[in-house]
């Protein structure tokens, strides 16, 4: 082991003191691998291995990665019979100096657990836990790369036994603890968005923006552009900090309109201009500010758009823009007005599983969130696969899981019968689809059915492949939704998204927004970005209450506060479920007509408002997502966003993740430091349109409250109408028949 770490730190140092020497300072980024990682850096000023010695401000402390943690989102591991087994990837800007495996057991297993870890094929080491024990393994960093794969496996165990299984239920806690340090990378606009993110990596990240000289409209619409190209490549994780007149330590986005101490020198006789520059109170050289700056705020947001939209050079592939958008239509979304064909997901492939043991295929894809097929209405997922089984091979077991809910499984045909092409269908609820939709096909070839087959070999390996014609339709679907709706705009960005591009949208701010409250619009518009896969371009801004309802007519409003003084807080309170207290958010209720309807949907809306209340009390909200109709057109939304004191740099994503909820929907989102909810305590309405018949049998699904009165009421009626019929029928019997006559 010592003589293949010598090896290689040798050769891996050999390589880094060539490509050092020989390369300039604007070689572009092509390596992804330990090797070629010299490919960022400024060779100019100094090399990696100088790199390594002073550490970066910006990842001063640990870095941790949960591989097992109860009540934390954890990557994406694969336990299989004899290990668990954790891909997990690194920013190529960054070196990681320390790094230390921390485990815990649960007790759940007695005596002594040995396990042994391995690192990216190479064995770190091993450890010996005791029930309640925490042990701490220190690993060597350069087994470290870009693309890393963590093991744990019990030593000696046999590859078909369930030692994995047994080391999930002995672990009470898995952490990967990293130490890095920023590697300086060359002033290159191809580089982005390097040194701000990495998009192969998927970590909380936050971005500095600072706004130099007067912050008028036009500069904060260029911010937003230049948020939304870092949340077209960076996702809905981003968080933003924004600064006024003031330079922070680290990477930096910088805007400005005329001249300052950071521009001078820099852009004089250029006109408009886009760089990335050397932060000038960097400590390790490795701090970058990216400089947008112009003459005027109308030139600054020219150039901002230009840079967003990718006339200027700069990294990642992101998708075309286009001068005018359908609703719902957007890059990446799929469209609804057909079914949905597997080859449109994977640019015409089929979908193979082949092997010995289990193996797993996903597709992902994003649909309009406001689909809406009916109360027992189901959606036909219609699947075409073959399967091949060579001769003395156990058939495989086939399941089929969409976002994260086992929906059935594939039948395997009789052996004559494999050669010809097979159907399943399924019947798929409403309520299992989203915004965001993931389809995974498991299987499992072995034969003891649990995913493992150490027998099992030859040149032919069983198979299964799932055809292109594969089909979710979805065409008979209508838009329709339950309004306002604060987890369809925390995770779809909905209302708003409906156009790509936000033509039918407005930003209300304050005269003079706070820091806070702009990094939280910033998150909020790369967020839309990130799901529509389009820029922000048409969204219209407003500042003072003389024009909100000029830019707010006929539009979806947008309203990001940090406190009541707000102007259009102060306005519409009366309408609003929350009110601003010294000690944050504290939810109300709007009484309006329409909150009547909320008590007809269950006994559930009405302890609503003090669960909204304790729960604000216990958990000290950090955000808030409130949603109301608009006070200038009832088929259009206000959504706001609430910065509180209780954070300094509020984001979107502190809204994202499991919420309490009692009620299907909400008006008010609470989010704190690790708990959500979400609470129905204003009026509701609803957007799009349902055949009346259709929108009737949903109505009384789920008000069924109103039932009661109505099956009371048609009880007494048809009681009464009895009686009356009864009290007849007993007189015409008891009547004396009169005698004939003769």
């Amino acid at each position: 082991m010592t003589a293949k770490m010598t090896a290689r730190n040798f050769v891996w140092l050999a390589l880094v003191a060539v490509t050092c020497s020989s390369l300039l300072a604007q070689s572009k980024p092509a390596a992804r691998k330990w090797g070629l990682r010299a490919a960022f850096l400024d060779r100019n000023e100094r090399s990696v291995l100088e790199a390594s010695v002073p550490e970066s401000l910006e990842a001063a402390g640990w870095r941790t990665i949960s591989i097992v943690k109860p009540g934390r989102e954890t990557p994406k591991f694969s336990t299989s019979r004899s290990e668990i087994r954790v891909p997990f990837r690194l920013r190529v800007d960054r070196l990681v100096t320390a790094a230390r495996l921390r485990l815990s057991t649960t007790g759940e297993k007695s005596g002594v657990v040995d396990i042994e870890v391995a690192l990216n094929g190479y064995t770190a080491g091993q450890i010996k836990l005791t029930a309640g024990q925490v042990k701490v393994l220190t690993l060597d960093p350069a087994l470290l790369s870009d693309d890393n794969v963590l093991v744990l496996r019990l030593p000696g165990a046999d590859s078909c036994e369930p030692a994995g299984d047994e080391l999930l239920l002995a672990l009470k806690a898995a952490e990967l603890e990293l130490q890095q340090v920023a590697l300086p990378i060359a002033n290159d606009m191809t580089l982005l968005p390097l040194p701000f993110l990495d998009p192969r990596v998927e970590e909380p990240t936050t971005i500095q923006v600072v706004l130099l000289g007067e912050r008028t409209l036009e500069m904060v619409r260029a911010a937003s552009l230049v948020a939304a190209y870092f949340g077209l490549q960076g996702g809905s994780r981003l968080r933003f900090a924004v600064f006024f007149n003031e330079l922070p330590v680290g990477n930096s986005v910088v805007l400005t309109a005329g001249e300052s101490e950071v521009t001078l020198g820099r852009s004089k006789g250029e006109g408009p201009t886009v760089r990335l520059v050397d932060h000038p109170n960097s400590v390790d050289d490795a701090a970058k500010l990216l400089v947008i700056a112009a003459a005027t705020p109308g030139e600054l947001l020219a150039i901002a758009q230009r840079f967003a939209t990718g006339t200027i050079a700069r990294g990642g592939v992101l998708p075309g823009n286009r001068s005018e958008y359908q609703p719902y239509e957007a890059p990446r979304w799929v469209k609804s007005d057909k079914a949905i064909r597997l080859d449109d997901l994977t640019s015409g492939a089929d979908l193979v599983l082949e092997g010995a043991n289990g193996v797993t295929q996903a597709v992902s894809f994003r649909l309009a969130p406001d689909l809406f097929a009916g109360i027992t209405r189901a959606i036909p997922l219609v699947i075409d696969y073959r399967v091949s089984v060579p001769p003395g091979a156990p058939p495989p077991e086939l399941v089929v899981e969409l976002n994260h809910h086992i929906i059935g499984r594939l039948a395997v045909p009789e052996p004559a019968q494999r050669s010809t092409l097979q159907c399943a269908r399924f019947a798929i609820h409403t309520s299992q689809l989203s915004g965001y939709n993931e389809l995974r096909l498991h299987a499992d070839f072995s034969s003891d059915g649990r995913g493992c087959d150490c027998e099992m070999s030859g040149p032919v390996l069983p198979r299964v492949v799932i055809e292109g014609s594969t089909a979710l339709h979805v065409e008979q679907l209508h838009h329709f939704a339950v309004m306002p709706d604060v987890k369809l705009f925390v995770y779809d960005g909905f209302p708003f998204t409906r156009f790509a591009d936000l033509r039918e949208t407005a930003v209300l701010l304050a005269p003079q927004p706070h820091p806070a409250e702009l990094g939280l619009l910033l998150s909020a518009l790369a967020h839309v970005s990130a799901v529509t896969g389009e820029l922000s371009r048409r969204v219209v801004f407003a500042n003072s209450s003389s024009t909100y309802e000029k830019a707010g007519r006929n539009r979806d409003l947008l309203v990001v506060a940090g406190g009541p003084w707000h102007p259009w807080l102060r306005s519409y309170a009366d309408e609003l479920p929350f009110v601003y207290t010294p000690g944050g958010l504290a939810p109300r209720c709007p009484w309006r007509p329409g909150v009547l309807l909320n008590y007809l949907t269950g006994f559930a809306a009405f302890i609503q408002l003090p669960l909204a209340r304790r729960f604000a009390q216990t958990v000290l909200p950090i955000l808030g997502v409130a949603g109301v109709v608009s006070p200038w057109a009832p088929d259009r939304s206000t959504v706001l966003l609430l910065a509180t004191e209780n954070s300094q740099v509020p984001a979107l994503a502190d809204a994202m993740g499991h919420a309490e909820a009692s009620l299907a929907g909400g008006d008010l989102l609470l989010a704190g430091t690790a708990r959500r909810g979400t609470f129905v305590l204003g009026p509701r309405t609803t957007r799009g349109a349902l055949p009346l018949w259709c929108k009737g049998r949903w109505f009384f699904a789920t008000h069924w409250l109103l039932l009661v009165p109505m099956l009371v009421v048609s009880a007494l009626l048809l009681g009464r109408r009895s009686a009356r019929a009864l009290e007849l029928l007993a007189q015409r019997r008891l009547r004396i028949p009169r005698r004939r006559q003769l």
